[in-house]
């Protein structure tokens, strides 16, 4: 009888066990996955809890906009001093993100740049070129205001 108990007790705990290891197995992987892409402990299952914090952005800036199209997350990013910085982030992890400081502004259009690729957003697209061709142009989904320098 006492054998079985335990048996039966052991079983119970085993099956226990791996429900909770299923169930924070997830999490556990997007908080490894977003101390490699942001350098934070910081895990989402939404997008918008990261975008509505300055975790996207670079260190010593606060997110000033953030847009979102089909396939590309983009922040724009801004220093107590004004430096502007455009931080995008694909929504496939396989496509990577970059980080570059903003080349021009005017309104709501923001122009960075990488050698001959330009990257500019607007609350209405994203759109990449690479000299004269363009090789992205998504339209924006969602376009909020950053959430401005914390006080």
């Amino acid at each position: 009888m006492f054998s079985k108990f335990n048996f039966k007790q052991a079983l119970k705990m085993a099956l226990v066990g791996a429900g909770i290891s299923l169930c924070l197995t997830p999490a556990a992987q997007a908080g490894q996955l977003m101390r490699s892409i942001y350098g934070v402990n910081n895990p989402f299952n939404y997008p918008h809890i990261v975008a509505y914090g300055d975790d996207a952005c670079p260190r010593n800036t606060y997110m000033l906009r953030y847009a979102e199209t089909r396939n590309y997350y983009v922040w724009i990013c801004a220093t107590e001093g004004g430096t502007l910085y455009y931080t995008a982030q694909g929504k496939n992890l396989n496509r990577g993100g970059i980080t570059l400081r903003i080349r021009s502004y005017s309104d709501e259009r923001y122009v960075a740049a990488n050698g001959n690729t330009r990257y500019v957003v607007t609350p209405s697209r994203l759109v990449v070129t690479q000299g004269s061709r363009t090789i992205l142009s998504e339209r924006v989904l969602q376009w909020e205001e950053g959430t401005g320098l914390q006080g």
